[in-house]
């Protein structure tokens, strides 16, 4: 396979404009199955759709990048070898299971089970197809990479769909002050088992995600969106917020996973608990 030479940001052609378009394609496709593309999905999810599925999603994709990153620890399988990787692609973690089909593949059966329209099956194997293909031609993975994502990502999605109905019972059982607990210290203590900067902020942002959204339903009760205007409006203010938050305090110490974690767990709660005060606040005097 011949594929167009890459010199930072900068894409050369090298002779075959196809092979240069379809590299074009397909570093664009393989966005919307990394770790930014579905931390932007969860909270337009929570505050313009639906902040119950908001919430599940958060729950299981961060969990499950979580399971991956530590296979790929376990396994230390590198990527593929001799290949230029393209600028604006990972290469720091380990190959084996390909994240972008483990995440892709979760989110889009997860969603499929909860709304239930044709348009989110073929929208999710559409998706999935291409996104995973993307791994293989942009020559970051293998298909053993693949396949072995796609296997995890299904069964990450099928067990959070058969568990969450016997899981929220108990939750609700044990009530607010031990969902909080546990909304603390579970993150907490994956995180302290690892002790990684990716580690630290996958679970910071699950951390502040839960346990804001705990104190989110009890104590203020975010209305729900009622039209485009208004979820829009709710983008913009709480995009802007959680930047603030991740690239502005990120900006310090990114290197320090103890300082990454708090920084993600302010992030996290910025989706389900500061944003929606905001949310809450405009929106009583409209």
């Amino acid at each position: 396979m011949i594929h167009p030479t890459f010199d930072g940001p900068i894409l050369l052609a090298t002779g075959d404009p196809v092979g240069t378009v379809l590299t074009f394609f397909f570093l664009i496709v393989t966005q919307l199955g990394g770790q930014p593309f579905f931390l932007l999905i969860i909270p337009y999810l929570y505050w313009g759709r639906d902040r119950r599925l908001g919430l599940e999603m958060a729950i299981m994709l961060l969990t499950g990048f979580y399971i991956n990153l530590y296979i790929k620890e376990w396994f230390k399988i590198p990527r593929p070898t001799g290949k230029a990787v393209p600028w604006g692609l990972e290469n720091e973690s380990y190959s084996f299971p390909s994240g972008h089909a483990q995440g892709t593949v979760a989110f889009w059966t997860y969603l499929s089970l909860q709304i239930r329209t044709r348009w989110a099956i073929i929208a999710g194997v559409v998706l999935t197809v291409l996104i995973s293909y993307s791994r293989i031609y942009l020559e970051v993975h293998r298909w053993m990479d693949i396949f072995g994502g796609l296997a995890l990502g299904l069964v990450l999605a099928m067990s959070f769909h058969l568990l969450k109905g016997p899981a929220e019972t108990a939750l609700q059982r044990i009530g607010h002050g031990p969902r909080l607990a546990l909304a603390i210290v579970i993150p907490l203590a994956m995180f302290l088992a690892t002790g990684s900067v990716t580690f630290g902020r996958l679970m910071g942002f699950l951390m502040g995600a839960v346990a804001g959204a705990e104190i989110e339903t009890r104590d203020l009760g975010m209305p729900d969106c009622k039209d485009g205007p208004q979820r829009w409006k709710r983008l913009a203010v709480g995009y802007t917020l959680c930047a603030i938050i991740m690239f502005g305090l990120g900006y310090f110490g990114p290197g320090v996973p103890g300082w990454q974690f708090v920084v993600y767990t302010l992030a996290g709660m910025g989706v389900t608990l500061f944003a929606p005060l905001l949310f809450s606040t405009f929106e009583s005097r409209d």
